[in-house]
């Protein structure tokens, strides 16, 4: 299939995820048990990975600034940077190799063991049942994790500096409730709850195109790790552009 075929696909699938609720509603249950399985799968790596990458962040800005003369000022410096880029990637890209796979892999094992064709067969639109609770959830959930990852991360450059580096608390903080404002916190919310929606859309996508067994299922849930990794950095880049662009 061409590149232009594969993406009008998508773009239908998206549609069909609208266009199917007047057939069927999702069930507030399903989206519950599936919100509460994000947030089980998504929080413990999101912690694991952003607690060291704080560290790495704050230590890479007290050794840049600190050239200049202005160390006191690396604790103040990585809020933003956080918040306005690197949280809601970070989050997006953990929750598309956790949550997005586990999903994929449970629809993908559904549709070669052909429960999906007999959901069809019984007249019970798959779609609105199996799908959209999941993407609701994973745009709900991602802008959670992304605030455990925001907290990791400062919670690590914290350790950091003021612990091994000898930064002054005080300023730490001051200089984060400075340069932080009450729109970064905004769009990066926003960020990371389209970006959760992408990584539904292509977990559920490729979950209901695979086949050939078991390594079809693997094949899908790769599909739609890298593919929902892709689409999350140029939205991210987009948004970010068009936003900071003043």
């Amino acid at each position: 299939m061409s590149m232009v075929g594969a993406v009008g696909n998508f773009v239908l699938f998206i549609g069909e995820l609208f266009t199917s609720l007047r057939m069927g509603r999702p069930r507030l249950t399903d989206f519950l048990d599936n919100s509460l399985a994000c947030l089980r799968l998504g929080w413990r790596p999101v912690v694991a990975v952003c607690a060291p990458f704080g560290m790495a962040f704050a230590f890479n800005f007290d050794s840049l600034l600190g050239v200049i003369g202005a160390r006191a000022f690396a604790g103040g410096a990585i809020a933003p940077s956080v918040i306005r880029q690197a949280g809601p990637l970070v989050a997006a890209t953990i929750v598309s190799a956790v949550v997005g796979a586990a999903f994929c892999a449970d629809l993908g094992a559904r549709t070669v063991r052909d429960e999906i064709a007999g959901m069809q067969v019984m007249g019970v639109n798959p779609i609105p049942r199996l799908v959209f609770p999941r993407v609701i959830a994973t745009a709900v959930m991602t802008p959670v994790l992304f605030l455990f990852a925001t907290a990791a991360v400062i919670v690590g450059g914290f350790v950091l500096l003021v612990l091994f580096r000898s930064a002054n608390a005080g300023i730490f903080i001051d200089g984060m409730q400075r340069l932080v404002t009450v729109d970064d916190i905004t769009l990066a919310l926003v960020k990371s709850a389209l970006h959760g929606f992408t990584v539904g859309v292509c977990a559920c996508y490729w979950g209901l195109r695979a086949q050939g067994g078991p390594a079809g299922v693997a094949i899908s849930v790769r599909k739609a790790i890298i593919s929902s990794i892709i689409i999350v950095f140029c939205v991210d880049f987009l948004m970010t552009t068009t936003f900071y662009a003043g």
